[in-house]
């Protein structure tokens, strides 16, 4: 599984950044075998991670918070796809689709992605959608 690490407060350091990324990326890789770090948009990606050992990133300091990902192309039908793998490991009543996007170059605006995907998911599902999940 991939993961998408939030950072709590590394923004704030100014041109020391680099620095505090560098420390984080070095202490998940001690902590954690087998994971391939890097800094995206957003965060630190987290690439191979073992779902069993999620708690242990509480012992990580600088973490806000984290959110498993799944990684496609700039392609509406290929996040469809994506979408299609949450939908058939997912047993919900109802959902919310919320998209932001880092690549701007991309043909749909993020209030497109998320009236599309939620009307796929919709009718593929017959789920109802509801706005006040929490992200």
């Amino acid at each position: 599984m991939d993961l998408l690490l939030h950072i709590d407060e590394i923004f704030l350091k100014g041109a020391n950044q680099p620095f505090f990324y560098r420390c984080l990326k070095n202490n998940l890789s001690q902590l954690f075998t087998n994971i391939k770090a890097s800094r995206v948009e957003g965060g630190i990606l987290i690439e191979d991670f073992n779902k069993e050992e999620t708690g242990r990133l509480s012992f990580v300091p600088g973490i806000a918070n984290f959110a498993e990902v799944l990684k496609c192309e700039h392609d509406l039908r290929k996040i469809k796809m994506a979408v299609d793998c949450l939908i058939n490991n997912a047993n919900a009543g109802s959902f919310r689709i919320s998209a932001e996007r880092s690549y701007k170059k991309f043909e749909f605006s993020s209030m497109e992605i998320e009236h599309q995907i939620g009307a796929y998911v919709q009718k593929k599902t017959g789920w109802k959608v509801n706005l006040k999940i929490q992200i």
